[in-house]
């Protein structure tokens, strides 16, 4: 169901603003795949970084905008780590039995879109700062992230591909 919300994200909402701005995603796709793949592999979206300014730059966009850009997209544009932590949350009070209200799905949601942008660019970062953010809210208990330890992985190939998407 993650992937599927991932691809959803994709076509739903980047494709959309891509379109907006004069941009065919799946031509970007192509064009960036090996960096998707490495992406993928590594779960880590930095290392990626200099190839997709690289690739960037020589599409012809602009170097000053992409110095600014990328970088900041970066630190706080974390797409597919927010999706993440929104979907395990849900599926982890689901998990132990915990009826979530619509204001404590929303609290959480804003807590996660915050908690998102500070995201550490190492590789399994999002599990830890996930189970800080559990443990400060105290709607879910932070053990339960123990249920998704092993497939956090394979989570995370979906995700952080979307983060570097929604980057370039």
């Amino acid at each position: 169901e993650f992937y599927i919300c991932c691809a959803l994200f994709v076509l739903l909402i980047l494709c959309p603003v891509a379109a907006w701005f004069g941009v065919n995603l799946f031509r970007l796709i192509r064009y960036i795949g090996a960096e998707l793949m490495i992406v993928v592999g590594t779960s880590s979206g930095e290392s990626v970084f200099p190839r997709i300014n690289a690739k960037l730059r020589a599409l012809g966009c602009n170097e000053q905008v992409v110095a600014l850009v990328l970088p900041a997209g970066y630190a706080f544009n974390h797409d597919g780590t927010c999706l993440y932590y929104a979907t395990v949350s849900v599926f982890l009070a689901q998990a132990v039995g915990i009826d979530l209200s619509l204001t404590q799905q929303l609290g959480l949601l804003l807590i996660m879109l915050v908690t998102s942008m500070g995201g550490a660019g190492v590789a399994g970062s999002a599990i830890v700062m996930l189970a800080t953010t559990l443990d400060a809210t105290h709607i879910i208990p932070v053990a339960s992230v123990g249920l998704i330890l092993g497939v956090h992985r394979l989570l995370s190939s979906a995700f952080v591909p979307v983060n570097v998407l929604g980057n370039t």
